[in-house]
């Protein structure tokens, strides 16, 4: 009895001994792997925690932000990032989700397009190597107040009767119309257009505040 008492601390302290051996070698093998691993996991979490969406800040770009003290369009080289297309809040109070640098470039039919200025020539919003071909005036605008949008008013208007569902669409040429107020609900808050069988919510209304075209300076636009 005495020595079999004897004998299982050690078979226990051997026991322990040869797991403890066994679980180094496995380290050994996977432990490198395993630390790297989880830096990774640890990056990529942080990562994804910076980029996720948050709220964007209710902010309106001022029109004449963009016009030089010659009353020439400011240059922007590059667009600053690609368009965000995840699900936002492109309401007035955030500008509609539009870049500050965006004009919206009329190219004739009662086409208008957003557009970036690269100091020589037009670029479309939403793809920065494509240019706008047939470029006319250009406008800068703001979001409309509600007693701005009357008949016989000029507004610029997303084609919806909700607000653009993200950055990207806001950009996307063939979401936006230029045209006259023809009549008004103001208990529905829309409003029709001139030829024009859709009704618009006037929260996507804009209204035209000065315009420009190649060799001539920026201007005021009539109300």
């Amino acid at each position: 009895m005495e020595i079999w008492t004897r004998a299982i601390p050690r078979a226990s302290r051997a026991g322990r001994a040869s797991w403890a051996s066994r679980w180094g070698r496995i380290w050994a093998r996977t432990g490198t792997r395993w630390g790297i691993a989880s830096r990774q996991a640890r990056t990529w979490a942080k990562a994804w925690h910076c980029s996720r969406p948050t709220a964007r800040p209710h902010a309106v770009s001022e029109p004449w932000s963009q016009v030089d003290k010659k009353k020439q369009p400011v240059a922007v080289a590059e667009p600053g990032g690609a368009l965000t297309k995840f699900t936002d809040e492109c309401t007035a109070e955030t500008d509609h989700c539009l870049r500050p640098w965006v004009w919206f470039v009329d190219i004739g039919a009662d086409k208008i397009i957003p557009a970036r200025w690269t100091g020589t020539a037009w670029r479309r919003a939403a793809d920065p190597d494509s240019p706008v071909e047939g470029a006319r005036l250009g406008y800068r605008t703001r979001p409309a107040k509600e007693a701005e949008v009357k008949v016989g008013a000029t507004v610029l208007v997303y084609t919806s009767d909700r607000p653009p569902p993200s950055e990207y669409e806001a950009h996307m040429w063939g979401n936006w119309k230029l045209g006259k107020v023809a009549s008004v609900d103001a208990a529905g808050h829309r409003f029709d257009l001139e030829d024009e069988a859709s009704h618009f919510a006037i929260a996507n209304a804009r209204i035209l505040v000065l315009g420009w075209i190649a060799g001539e300076k920026a201007e005021a636009v009539d109300p």
